[in-house]
């Protein structure tokens, strides 16, 4: 997720947080009365220019916000699961959020997008998860176009006590950066996405672990991915390592040489990919305080 889909969830946390002592509207977004717009107008002024932000060719792309509400002026209908309730949705032109609270299971949730998204055109792509690399779960969000090149609606769905899931639906309408006409690599005609997923086998965290979302990269001839992960008490560094390496082998990796250098665990891999050599790195450095930055990759060996 790029730091602009993780700034407007930031946001509309923020929004939903004011929402509450203001008193904003749920469900149906309405202009506040001008007794009350003082507050409300400054807050929402503030957080629009916020997520204002410059586009490629230098314009400016303004943010608007709609607690409580959906966007008015989508070009397709959000099916709704029942008892869901809106909390509220930030747009930056082509681009938008909107969360939901839904009495349901993250599960019956995903079942209610693939049904319904389904029924009215969507096509169904792959999983947002499991991602290649270091991964929160291995059932993480759906992904949907409606044609190509688009537009695309990112689901996820995470669960909230009392039997709540909150669901944040992101959608883009712009073709250029819809994930429905991604740019294709060279490596057999595949988009980027696919092969981080196909090359670097998921690597699930030990129970009771905490990870903060690093980032990847992905060519033709390279891809990886890396993140901050809190281990859990009692675990050290190197059994951590060896619980990333256990299913690295479990993925068909075949371990070529491991050491560690101060602070820095690391091991080389090999492996195969569509009929081509690949090596693999595996890096865990401790950060102290039960903290270790971890990195994976994988490089298309040239001879």
């Amino acid at each position: 997720m790029s730091e602009r889909v993780l700034l407007t969830l930031f946001l509309i946390g923020v929004i939903v947080a004011a929402g509450f002592f203001l008193q904003l509207p749920l469900r149906v977004y309405e202009e506040p009365s001008p007794a009350d717009r003082g507050g409300a107008a400054q807050l929402e002024e503030f957080v629009e220019r916020l997520m204002t932000s410059p586009s490629p060719t230098g314009e400016m792309r303004q943010g608007r916000l709609f607690p409580g509400g959906l966007p008015p002026d989508l070009p397709f209908e959000i099916p709704l699961p029942p008892g869901a309730t809106v909390v509220g949705s930030a747009v930056e032109e082509t681009y938008g959020v909107v969360l939901l609270d839904v009495p349901r299971s993250p599960q019956e949730v995903y079942a209610f997008y693939d049904r319904e998204l389904t029924a009215r055109g969507w096509e169904a792509r792959r999983s947002l998860s499991p991602q290649g690399g270091f991964v929160f779960s291995r059932d993480q969000g759906r992904s949907f176009c409606r044609g190509r090149p688009g537009p695309s609606l990112d689901v996820y769905a995470f669960p909230r006590p009392g039997g709540q899931t909150e669901v944040r639906l992101s959608y883009n309408l712009d073709p250029t950066y819809s994930r429905c006409s991604s740019p294709r690599s060279a490596l057999e005609g595949k988009d980027a996405l696919q092969i981080l997923q196909e090359v670097l086998p998921p690597l699930t965290n030990p129970e009771g672990s905490r990870q903060k979302r690093g980032g990847s990269s992905a060519s033709d001839d390279h891809v990886s991915n890396h993140a901050l992960i809190r281990f859990p008490e009692g675990w050290s560094v190197a059994e951590l390592e060896e619980h990333y390496a256990r299913q690295l082998r479990e993925a068909g990796w075949r371990l070529e040489e491991e050491g560690r250098t101060g602070s820095v665990l690391w091991s080389r891999w090999a492996f195969s990919y569509e009929g081509e050599r690949w090596q693999g790195l595996l890096f865990v450095v401790d950060r102290g305080e039960g903290w270790v930055f971890a990195y994976l990759r994988a490089d298309l060996m040239e001879f």
